[in-house]
């Protein structure tokens, strides 16, 4: 018993809700493994399931007739959970209640169960699905007589959707509806957590979408910010709060608020259209004489930290490349960049192989143009917007970074690639005055 899947609700609970009924009654093969997910009772797969959403169910478990059955409820509850699963055997309710922005109450779900039991239900399972990061207070400790209450948070559903989007494509869908309503619901000041960390999507089977690139760099940030082992690596400099992340191409993010982030160089996480970087950036406006430090070193003394990070680089799992970047820019406002030039050297080509590789014209190790042309840049007086990042690069085409992409996993991956880049960060550190 469900609307027209066009025909949608305006209040936020009751939309999320229709999606997902939606969702299941377009694929049944869901239900079995959305009711394993939510409540883990096996005894719910052996039975066919009728889904309901917003209004009572029909009775197939009730002697009494439907008018007094209707009269004693009109006075009673006046409760209508916001979706119900039935068995159609076995007096099974799988009541459905969720929470996004509106609060959630315990006199409410008590009377969702009392519905359930005047309706006939003899098995009946509270799920409650709400935006906290931990279980609400209001159930944490409530066992209601004749009912077991289940609760699971909107980013646990989103990362199971996640996991089956690749092969179903409604799981898909409903995914992305919980991507862009987490904006929606942000743009406006609420700050609500719907979607997980569940890798970086983007490659031949997933083109690049700068909101969903969006909503997975706001949910990579904190984890990134929290781990323990790079905040030792990196003591004293990962921030905890929120960073920039906006809507531009590529959308990026920084680690490090020591300073404000623009005057200090700082660890930086940017997703692009055809590759994601994790990289050490030294801003224009540097104000801790890393600049002078890099126009001061010579060719052998920047090798050193190149070197160590190099050898770092090799161990990583998902192969990225190692690039040197140097860019100009003007700005035409607070936000837009115009690039005037830039250098990109991959280190691959100068510390890569013992002998020059015959593919790549003009390299002899120690002595590849396009370094020491950088290198040589970096000498000179310091004039222009000026940028220089080290940066690790996981092109959505290489297998290798597309599989360490993939998944949740990568939070791991990106620990130890933004480690991996500490020898340099303490070259640039060692400006300091």
């Amino acid at each position: 018993m469900l609307r027209n899947v066009f025909d949608q609700y305006s209040e936020t609970e009751n939309r999320l809700t229709h999606a997902l009924f939606q969702t299941l009654r377009a694929d049944e093969g869901l239900v079995v493994p959305f009711l394993r997910w939510a409540v883990g009772d096996p005894g719910l797969m052996e039975q066919r399931h009728q889904l309901s959403c917003q209004v009572l169910p029909s009775i197939h478990h009730v002697a009494a007739a439907e008018d007094q059955l209707l009269e004693e409820e009109s006075a009673a509850s006046r409760s209508i959970p916001d979706g119900w699963i039935i068995g159609e055997t076995d007096g099974l309710a799988v009541v459905f209640e969720d929470k996004v922005t509106a609060g959630l109450s315990r006199d409410q779900l008590a009377r969702h169960v009392s519905t359930a039991k005047r309706r006939g239900f003899s098995r009946i399972m509270m799920l409650v699905v709400t935006a906290d990061g931990e279980m609400p207070s209001e159930i944490a400790s409530w066992r209601p007589e004749g009912a077991q209450v289940f609760w699971k948070p909107w980013t646990s559903l989103y990362l199971w959707l996640v996991q089956r989007q690749e092969h179903n494509w409604w799981a898909r869908e409903l995914a992305d509806f919980l991507t862009v309503l987490e904006y929606r619901l942000r743009e406006r000041g609420i700050d609500v957590a719907l979607t997980g960390f569940s890798g970086i999507p983007f490659g031949k089977d997933y083109p690049y979408d700068a909101l969903a690139a969006r909503a997975q760099l706001l949910n990579l940030m904190p984890l990134l910010r929290k781990n323990e082992k790079l905040r030792r690596v990196y003591s004293g400099i990962l921030a905890e709060g929120k960073g920039r992340v906006g809507l531009e191409t590529p959308v990026w993010d920084v680690l490090k608020v020591q300073e404000t982030f623009n005057s200090s160089p700082h660890l930086s996480v940017v997703v692009g259209g055809d590759e994601t970087q994790l990289q050490v950036t030294v801003p224009n406006a540097d104000r801790t004489g890393a600049w002078k430090r890099l126009q001061n070193a010579d060719g052998s003394t920047m090798e050193v930290p190149l070197q160590a990070t190099w050898n770092n680089v090799r161990a990583l799992q998902g192969e990225p490349a190692l690039f040197l970047n140097l860019y100009q820019r003007h700005f035409l406002g607070m936000t837009r960049g115009v690039l005037d030039a830039r250098i990109e050297v991959d280190l691959g080509t100068y510390f890569g192989q013992t002998e020059p590789d015959p593919q790549v014209k003009h390299l002899v190790r120690g002595n590849s143009i396009w370094l020491t042309s950088l290198l040589a840049m970096l000498g000179k007086t310091k004039k222009g917007n000026l940028e220089l990042s080290l940066a690790l690069r996981y092109r959505y085409d290489n297998p290798r970074a597309r599989a360490a992409l993939g998944d949740e996993g990568f939070v791991t991956e990106a620990v130890e690639a933004l480690i991996s880049l500490r020898p340099w960060y303490e070259f640039l550190e060692g400006s300091r005055e």
